[in-house]
């Protein structure tokens, strides 16, 4: 931890290096200061900091994770009285002792400590549901996780873990922990965890996407999809339609944390799951405005939201047929208005609705894009499973944009 004028700052494992004149001082010869100095984990005495001079230093980016949200909540409020502005961007954690810190914290402040009063309690449940995290960020089983906690007992010791869990405690774990009560209570602490994110959410978008329920090779199921070879175009790749494993979700288009999800079978169409979808959201968030796709365009889910919940809805009314004509209803014609050119679709900023985009990119690509469970309820724990671990990894960067002039006093 290092403090400034009466405020602080506390990370962990982040190099933060940074010069503000206004909330730093000034060195000896006039010269503005750059701090520098690598914070440790949570728990740890920090290294002293050390000052450095700075020359034409214009963008400054304060790494803050969602350990500490009151800490940068303060940097922020700090920063805009002294006149800066600041943004936010978010990427995802590659260190498992973070991610296994914040799943730890989440799981304290969202789960009870034991399931039942009479309980072994040789595990809390914030320490299985770590587990069942890390079992995710290693894209492994519960066999597998159990591997990797005998051979890293540093993470066994950020867990505070005596034991090492059979793996048959982590599947019963699994079934009591990912229920839809308690999936929205750790999305909500997960939430809540995030500096940026406040209990009215601006912007929000919602989408589904489908996983892959095996490990079938692309290239095999490419082959296989071909026609014969005495048709006319041996070439033609036919369609099937099988069933697979399909997760809605509600997401931030700010942080990109995901605020409410739905797993499903598909393929199914999108216009019927949207009520499903806001029964998970947390009655501690609010939403300020959805944007969605054209597969959610209809007169009852415009009504939904708008009437019943509050919620400015923005869909394109494309769905069925192309047509110039009216719409029948009211609120789709007002979304015929705010479709009708670019300038009117960037005045609802309409743009930010790819952010749902991005975080499908990033669950499949950091995290995993099929499911390996084999039943259906298994395939949804997992996909709810993957909702929360993606939050768990989320970290965030606060970007101050500071104009000033290097010359000295």
């Amino acid at each position: 931890m290092f403090r400034g004028r009466g405020w602080g700052l506390e990370e962990g494992s982040v190099h933060v290096r940074w010069s503000l004149p206004g909330v730093r001082g000034r060195g000896s010869g006039g010269e503005r200061l750059c701090w520098s100095t690598a914070l440790q984990h949570p728990g740890q005495r920090a290294a002293p900091a050390t000052r450095t001079p700075t020359q034409g230093l214009k963008q400054i980016i304060l790494t803050c994770s969602v350990e500490n949200p009151r800490c940068s909540a303060l940097v922020r409020l700090r920063l805009s009285i002294c006149g800066y502005r600041t943004s936010s961007m978010s990427y995802t954690s590659k260190s498992p002792r973070t991610v296994a810190l914040v799943a730890m914290k989440v799981g304290q402040r969202s789960l009870p400590r034991y399931a039942h009063r009479y309980a072994p309690k040789t595990f809390t449940q914030a320490q299985l549901f770590t587990c069942l995290v890390l079992k995710q960020f290693f894209t492994t089983d519960y066999r597998g996780i159990v591997v990797y906690l005998h051979d890293m007992p540093e993470l066994c010791q950020a867990m505070q873990l005596t034991r090492i869990p059979h793996y048959t405690t982590l599947q019963k774990a699994s079934r009591r922990l990912l229920c839809f009560a308690s999936v929205r209570e750790l999305l909500l602490a997960s939430v809540k965890m995030n500096s940026r994110s406040r209990k009215r959410i601006e912007y929000a978008a919602a989408d589904s996407s489908g996983f892959e329920s095996g490990r079938i090779s692309p290239y095999f199921v490419r082959r296989c999809a071909r026609g014969h070879r005495k048709l006319k175009n041996p070439l033609y790749q036919t369609t099937r339609y099988t069933k697979f494993p399909k997760l809605a979700i509600i997401c931030d288009c700010t942080t990109h944390m995901i605020l409410a999800a739905w797993p499903t079978r598909g393929p199914t169409p999108d216009v019927h799951q949207l009520e499903a979808l806001l029964n998970q959201l947390h009655c501690d968030l609010t939403l300020r405005r959805l944007l969605l796709d054209a597969g959610y365009d209809s007169h009852a889910n415009h009504q939904r939201l708008r009437n019943e919940r509050n919620i400015l809805s923005y869909i394109p009314p494309h769905l069925g047929r192309p047509t110039t004509k009216r719409a029948s209803s009211e609120l789709r014609r007002l979304m015929q208005r705010h479709f009708a050119t670019d300038a009117s679709r960037q005045r609802i900023h309409f743009g930010r609705r790819w952010q749902v985009e991005t975080v499908f990119s990033m669950i499949k690509r950091n995290l995993d894009h099929a499911v390996a469970g084999r039943r259906y309820h298994a395939q949804n724990r997992e996909m709810l499973l993957l909702a929360i671990t993606h939050n768990v990894t989320i970290l965030l960067s606060i970007i101050v944009v500071a104009r000033f002039s290097t010359e000295q006093s």
